[in-house]
């Protein structure tokens, strides 16, 4: 008798569930993170070590063609304090280390929103940035729920993968 009555609840639940009396419990929440996608839009460029200041310019452009809103480059020498970066400490590394010459950059631009990066993505300036010769890669952020779902199997995230 009280398996039964279980199985009832249960086949209840399933059908208002079926028929859409719950199907709005979850719209707030893909709600927010497509509004996170929208607040996070960005294309991030890894750039291979040699390049040089002509071609991050260039770079800068093309960006600021595609409706870059900002541009962050990180891993310069520049990034780090007083230009160079520090070595570890010798009470926390007793074997000398090198400081390497050459750091991966890697170029952040935000956009204003997730439709832009999808008109970017999607645009023959996309195959033009990705086939620079100083540019080693190019991702860009989640645009829409189910889009970030099918490729992280998570919600949409700033971080690009």
């Amino acid at each position: 008798m009280r398996l039964s009555r279980i199985v009832a609840v249960v086949a209840l639940c399933a059908s208002l569930t079926g028929c859409g009396l719950f199907a709005g419990a979850g719209d707030s929440h893909r709600e927010s993170l497509e509004k996170r996608a929208d607040e996070e839009a960005a294309v991030t460029v890894l750039l291979v070590p040699e390049t040089t200041e002509e071609q991050k310019a260039e770079l800068d452009e093309l960006l600021r063609s595609m409706g870059a809103t900002s541009i962050t480059v990180t891993g310069t020498p520049e990034s780090f304090p007083d230009g160079e970066p520090q070595e570890p400490s010798e009470e926390l590394s007793r074997e000398p280390t090198e400081v390497p010459t050459q750091t991966t950059q890697t170029v952040k631009a935000d956009l204003p929103d997730a439709a832009a990066v999808r008109e970017v993505r999607d645009s023959p300036a996309a195959g033009e940035l990705s086939a620079l010769p100083f540019v080693s890669s190019v991702e860009y952020t989640c645009t829409t729920y189910d889009e970030c779902r099918s490729r992280h199997g998570t919600a949409p995230s700033g971080a690009p993968s």
